[in-house]
């Protein structure tokens, strides 16, 4: 999951998006995890010079990650196995 947010150039205006496919694979599995597009809000909210507004957004996905633990499928998959690793020393 990455965010991004790009210049056209042919325009010079920006672009801000989560830059990974659609994931029609796992649509309506509850697997996709918005964190990406969210964290793209946030960096458009501070081009438009709404920094408050983007703090506030990225906040609420820190406390949700880290205080509320909330997990998306695929973060559970992947917490899940950092603990093997940790487990089993690999």
């Amino acid at each position: 999951m990455a965010t991004a947010a790009n210049s056209k150039a042919c325009t010079g205006r920006p672009i801000f998006e989560a830059v990974h496919g659609s994931a029609p694979d796992i649509a309506g599995k509850g697997l996709a995890n918005p964190i990406a597009l969210m964290l793209a809000a946030a960096m458009m909210l501070d081009h438009v010079k709404l920094p408050d507004v983007a703090t506030k957004l990225r906040t609420a996905v820190d406390d949700t990650l880290n205080i509320d633990k909330v997990r998306t499928g695929t973060l559970r998959q992947r917490q899940a196995s950092g603990l093997r690793q940790k487990q089993t020393g690999a």
